[in-house]
């Protein structure tokens, strides 16, 4: 989306209202340039994937991608693009009771980032997970 189309919809609507996504496939946490895909490849080109017609297959662009963007291009605050790739998106499924904020008994699924976007700490279930 046009960042200027994304800054009306969230000052329209709000961070409660405005969920992060991303079509993003295996590729795109990955330094590999093809992979297979039931009967055909997956290329990335850039951040694009497609078939090998030409076909849009998907996106590179992960969740933290989609933070950055919304601060940098979008200009919201971290706080807000935080909750938009979270909290919003737990409410919108319904799973609040158990995702989407740090709280007891909540699933302890977090993260902690550099001033650079990069991810120095990670935790799934409650366990530290060792970064590559």
């Amino acid at each position: 989306m046009d960042p200027v189309a994304c800054k009306v919809a969230i000052q329209a609507k709000g961070v409660n209202k405005i969920c992060l996504v991303t079509d993003a496939m295996a590729l795109a946490a990955s330094d590999a340039t093809s992979m297979p895909f039931f009967d055909t490849v997956i290329r990335r080109d850039h951040n694009k994937l497609t078939t090998p017609d030409g076909t849009l297959a998907g996106s590179c662009l992960t969740m933290l991608d989609a933070v950055k963007n919304a601060v940098e291009l979008c200009e919201v605050s971290l706080e807000d693009a935080i909750t938009m790739a979270s909290a919003t998106p737990a409410a919108a499924l319904g799973v609040t009771d158990s995702l989407g904020s740090i709280e007891p008994g909540k699933t302890a699924n977090l993260l902690t980032l550099s001033a650079d976007y990069k991810i120095t700490h990670l935790w799934q279930q409650g366990e530290p997970v060792a970064l590559k």
